[in-house]
């Protein structure tokens, strides 16, 4: 392993903003107090491929990846060596089918996952050791490997992404009242409930259409409470783990962020999944214990679109893609954090590169793989261990 000293954050990124933006910028700034994430330690696994991070046991000596290209699961030691290939994943009759979320490292180091076809525990060499359908119910509309997204555990339960759209349409007021955006699986009784509408506090029940990135809930627990952010939305909502009860809900002070302000419900597409890249999205939520941090999008600002707007009427495809690339590198992710009391402390520029979607929290520790270097044709991945200080 490579040790890191420490880094100090780069400078923020600036936007051209209205007189009052600028004003709760600089409050914002004023009230900084420093927090870091810190790089602590990095694995390089040098590998061809796709990876993305499924989950670390330093207790185990392991670290347990996915390639996208292959759909193989890779297990590695804590030094980067490849250990295992798995192919766990398709027709056969001891396939988990397609992850419903990123596996996990059993106590005892074992695999286990929670696919399409119900829930799998293998060893090491791939071998099952128990299985479990999934209930009768459940009807699969998301598979992912991203952390956002991953399955929550608490006394036997999990909480997990669903979409249960009862059979409405994005371009119905109705949709945004009724749609459910999670489900909670009983394990032991082999049943899900689905639930979470949007709340009534939110941007997203203001009678205008959305897209389902837009309303997709991201999730964690919390001091014993459910904490969730959605979208397009800087807010963070408070939920009873119990009776998933609205407790409260608060409005996060990101610094720049430019979301989707809605259409008319008459232009939404029906069977359509559309993504702008103009529009500020939050993409993960995760807890510490002790910290709260929240990773976005900022998007576009209205200069910027126009621009877009303008290269778009001209139809010249190389100006436009040059354009397009011009604010990728102007708009990046950024991360947010919040003491336990979800008090803001810092808001980053993601200067290591972090792939926002596969932070996972072990203890203190997040961990994360390094974005692919796009420019470099690079034949290894690197794992950082992070926390804030």
């Amino acid at each position: 392993m490579k040790i890191f000293a420490l880094i100090a954050m780069s400078g923020l990124i600036l936007l051209s903003c209205s007189k009052s933006k600028e004003e709760q910028n600089a409050s914002t700034t004023s009230s900084e107090k420093n927090a870091k994430l810190e790089l602590i330690d990095s694995v390089r696994i040098d590998y061809l491929g796709t990876l993305t991070l499924l989950d670390v046991s330093e207790e185990h000596n392991k670290l347990m990846l996915y390639d996208r290209a292959t759909s193989k699961i890779v297990i590695s030691d804590m030094q980067g060596m490849i250990l295992k290939e798995l192919e766990l994943e398709g027709d056969s009759p001891n396939s988990y089918g397609r992850m419903l979320g990123p596996g996990r490292f059993t106590s005892d180091g074992n695999v286990f996952i929670i696919g399409n076809r119900g829930f799998f525990t293998y060893n090491t060499s791939g071998e099952v050791l128990k299985t479990k359908r999934l209930p009768e119910d459940y009807k699969t509309f998301m598979t992912s490997t991203n952390q956002s997204t991953a399955p929550i555990s608490y006394n036997g339960k999990f909480i997990i992404s669903y979409f249960d759209f009862k059979g409405l349409g994005k371009n119905q007021a109705e949709y945004y009242q009724q749609l459910t955006l999670l489900t909670e699986f009983d394990t032991a009784a082999n049943t899900h409930t689905p639930f979470l509408s949007i709340p009534t506090e939110s941007k997203l029940r203001d009678g205008l259409g959305y897209e389902i990135s837009d309303i997709m809930a991201y999730y964690t627990i919390h001091d014993n409470k459910l904490l969730i952010t959605f979208g397009a939305e800087a807010k963070l909502y408070e939920f009873d783990l119990k009776t998933f009860e609205l407790q409260s809900n608060k409005d996060l002070k990101y610094k720049i962020f430019n979301p989707t302000q809605g259409e008319d419900l008459s232009k939404k597409q029906l069977g359509a999944i559309v993504f702008s890249s103009a529009d500020g999205l939050t993409r993960n939520i995760i807890s510490t214990g002790e910290n709260i941090l929240l990773f976005y999008y900022p998007g576009y600002n209205q200069v910027d679109r126009d621009r877009v707007k303008e290269q778009q009427a001209k139809e010249d495809g190389e100006a436009l893609s040059a354009l397009y690339q011009e604010l990728d590198k102007k708009y990046g992710n950024r991360i947010h954090i919040l003491d336990k009391d979800a008090n803001y402390l810092a808001d980053l520029d993601n200067e290591h590169d972090l792939n926002i979607f596969s932070g996972i929290a072990k203890d203190q520790d997040i961990w994360f793989i390094k974005n692919i270097n796009m420019d470099e044709e690079e034949d290894y991945f690197t794992i950082y261990k992070t926390r804030v200080n």
